[in-house]
C-alpha cells in the first residue's frame, strides 16, 4: 500500500466511531430495497447469506440485523481482498472496456476496519474471509447459500463468484449483481452476468442497476 493509502487508511481508524456512526452502505435506495427483499423472502431456505465484495461492511451490518428482525439462524460470510482490486483483474477489466478512472476505489481498507465497522453497529458475528474471489474454493464457502450479493465490479471476479456460488444456491434463492447499468463506463461486471447466462441457459432481470438471478424453486 503506498503511502496516501496508508494515511487514509490511518485516519479512518482513527476517526473511525465518527466517520461511520451511521453504516456506511454504497448500494442505491433501490439496489438495497432488492437486497434487503431477499434475505426476507428467502427466510425459509436453510443456506447462508453471502456477500463478495463488501468495502467496509456497511451493508453487512444491515443485512446482519434484517436476520435478526427476522429470527433467521442464517449465518452471514463477506469475502473481499480488504485491500481494492487485484491489479491483473482491474488491466483486464480495463481491456473490456473499463474506464479505468476508479481503479484505486476502495484500496484504503483492511480487514481490521471492516471487523470495526461490524462492531460498532452490533454485527461482530459477521464472518469476514480475506481473499480473492477469482482464488476461492468451494470448501471455503457455505455448503448451501440462500442470498448471495455479488459487488466485485469486474469481471473476472464476478464471473469466478458466479461459478462458485451459482451451484451452491437454495432452490428459491436469490443472487444479485452490482454495477450492471449498461450504460456505465467503467465496470464490466453485467458483461460477465451476462456472459454466465448465455453459457449455462440461466435469466436474469435488470433492476436499478443490478442483475438479479432467481434460484428456480422446487415444484
Amino acid at each position: 500500500m503506498d503511502l496516501r493509502r496508508q494515511l487514509a487508511l490511518t485516519a479512518k481508524k482513527a476517526f473511525a466511531p465518527l466517520i461511520y456512526r451511521h453504516r456506511p452502505i454504497g448500494l442505491s435506495a433501490g439496489k438495497l430495497y432488492l437486497y434487503l427483499d431477499a434475505i426476507y423472502r428467502s427466510n425459509q431456505l436453510p443456506g447462508d447469506v453471502v456477500e463478495m465484495g463488501c468495502n467496509v461492511c456497511g451493508t453487512a451490518a444491515l443485512g446482519r440485523q434484517m436476520l435478526e428482525r427476522l429470527g433467521s439462524p442464517r449465518g452471514y460470510l463477506c469475502v473481499d481482498t480488504f485491500a481494492g482490486f487485484v491489479p491483473e483483474q482491474h488491466d483486464a477489466d480495463v481491456k473490456r472496456g473499463n474506464s479505468g478512472e476508479r481503479s484505486n476505489a476502495f484500496a484504503a481498507n483492511d480487514i481490521e476496519l471492516a471487523r470495526k465497522v461490524l462492531t460498532y453497529h452490533r454485527a461482530s458475528d459477521v464472518r469476514l474471509l480475506q481473499a480473492d474471489v477469482c482464488k476461492l474454493t468451494p470448501d471455503q464457502l457455505p455448503a448451501r447459500v440462500s442470498v448471495c450479493l455479488l459487488d466485485v465490479d469486474l469481471y473476472e471476479p464476478t464471473m469466478a463468484g458466479l461459478e462458485l456460488v451459482y451451484p451452491r444456491m437454495d432452490p428459491g434463492g436469490f443472487i444479485l449483481i452490482d454495477d450492471c447499468d449498461p450504460a456505465s463506463p467503467t465496470w464490466r461486471a453485467g458483461v460477465a452476468v451476462l456472459d454466465f447466462g448465455k453459457k449455462h441457459g440461466i435469466e436474469s432481470r435488470l433492476e436499478f442497476g443490478m442483475r438479479v438471478i432467481e434460484i428456480p424453486a422446487r415444484a
